[in-house]
């Protein structure tokens, strides 16, 4: 058995890559990339119908050339120009909401000014793009609104749940909400909304009290919303003085009720809450 020295191993790998090079740029017929060769585009962003699409041009634009996207899909030119220095462009999110023939546009929240977020619809043009049809502005103060699609059964087409929506803040409260959104025609119409979290500190007690909720859609076409209570307590240590204070935190209680709707296009009606815990 021979073996090969380490200089003609050296030599022979190094022929095998050139000759892998020769034979990619032969077979793809494409020229060679230099080393600073960026991935972008050139010129305006296409207008698409497609939401892939739409997706990778954000993500691959420049600022510039996305807030020019934003504006010729009919986004306000403040709104578009916000989002587009703002934000990267993976935080712009396009998603198609299947038996709608539609598609949903989400612009984060921005850093400057009121915090707000942005859920458009997206409607098909004659000329195969996209256009603007309704600005749904989701409020961010406390958290940073989000969304997701949610598919209820029994429903031909998504729904977007619009999640971390504030509904009002003060001193001691804050309170975000959960919007599910329906495709009505050419709008965006909210099917159902209830309370996601509030933080409410006690008037005249150390006490706080947390309340967070959770979505859960059903096969019978209902939809189950879990509420958990926790209370947050500041009490004295013992031998301690008034400085020696300790939070105590204790889940108070869980509840559960269901939400249905009477047929198709109706609101969401809720029940009532019935208690898990305790």
């Amino acid at each position: 058995m021979k073996i090969f020295g380490r200089s003609y191993i050296v030599r022979t790998s190094a022929q095998a890559a050139v000759l892998a090079l020769l034979l990619f740029h032969r077979g793809s017929g494409s020229r060679a990339w230099p080393q600073n060769q960026t991935v972008g585009y050139a010129g305006a962003l296409p207008n698409t119908a497609s939401a892939d699409d739409l997706t990778n041009e954000f993500q691959l634009g420049k600022p510039a050339q996305r807030e020019d996207l934003l504006r010729r899909l009919g986004v306000n030119s403040t709104i578009a120009h916000a989002a587009s220095a703002a934000v990267v462009g993976s935080a712009i999110k396009v998603d198609t909401l299947h038996g709608t023939g539609a598609n949903v546009l989400f612009l984060p929240c921005e850093s400057s000014g009121v915090p707000t977020a942005h859920l458009f619809l997206l409607l098909p043009t004659t000329r195969q793009g996209s256009r603007v049809s309704v600005d749904q502005p989701l409020d961010c103060w406390w958290h940073a609104a989000t969304y997701q699609l949610l598919s209820i059964s029994g429903d031909p087409q998504e729904m977007v749940l619009a999640q971390h929506v504030n509904y009002g803040h003060g001193s001691g409260y804050a309170q975000d909400d959960m919007w599910l959104f329906e495709v009505h025609g050419e709008r965006l119409t909210p099917v159902l909304k209830t309370q996601e979290y509030k933080y409410e500190q006690i008037v005249g007690a150390d006490e706080t009290v947390e309340e967070m909720s959770t979505l859960q859609p059903f096969p019978d076409g209902s939809i189950e919303e879990t509420r958990a209570t926790t209370l947050h307590e500041m009490i004295g240590k013992v031998g301690g003085g008034t400085d020696q204070m300790v939070e105590r935190v204790h889940l108070d209680k869980i509840e559960r009720r269901r939400w249905r709707r009477r047929g198709p296009s109706e609101n969401f009606v809720p029940g009532d809450f019935v208690a898990v815990i305790p």
